[in-house]
C-alpha cells in the first residue's frame, strides 16, 4: 500500500492514523499535504504539524516536542 498514491482528506489521514496504531488524535481538518494541522498527543499535550512532517518516511513528527526530546 503506497502512501504517494493515496488521496489524502481529513478521513484517509484519520484511517492511516488508525491502520499504523499510532497514538495521536487529528483534531483539525486536512487541507493539504503542507497546512499544519493539530494533534493530541498520547501525553495529553496538542501539537501541530503538517501531514507531510507527520508522514515523512526518515523521520516522522508524530508526538510532541516534549516527548520527542524524551525519545532521544
Amino acid at each position: 500500500q503506497g502512501n504517494y498514491q493515496r488521496k489524502w482528506n481529513t478521513e484517509s489521514c484519520e484511517q492511516f492514523i488508525k491502520e499504523n496504531n499510532i497514538d495521536v488524535e487529528l483534531l483539525s481538518e486536512y487541507v493539504d499535504m503542507y497546512t499544519k494541522m493539530d494533534f493530541r498527543c498520547s501525553c495529553g499535550n496538542v501539537f501541530s504539524t503538517s501531514w507531510h512532517e507527520f508522514n515523512n518516511q526518515k523521520s516522522p513528527k508524530r508526538q510532541c516536542n516534549q516527548c520527542g526530546t524524551l525519545k532521544r
